[in-house]
């Protein structure tokens, strides 16, 4: 629930996201991802 609320979206869609489900954007990935700290530089690096 505490990821669900930090980015403010639904304990469900975590759990898509948790399981790499179809349905989930990359945008919304890049989005939570930005929410829980992660840098461009970093995200940069990892691509």
């Amino acid at each position: 629930m505490e990821v669900a609320a930090r980015l403010q979206t639904s304990q469900s869609r975590v759990a898509k996201m948790e399981k790499a489900d179809a349905t989930v954007s990359s945008d919304l990935l890049l989005q939570s991802l930005f929410r829980l700290g992660l840098k461009r530089k970093e995200l940069a690096g990892a691509i």
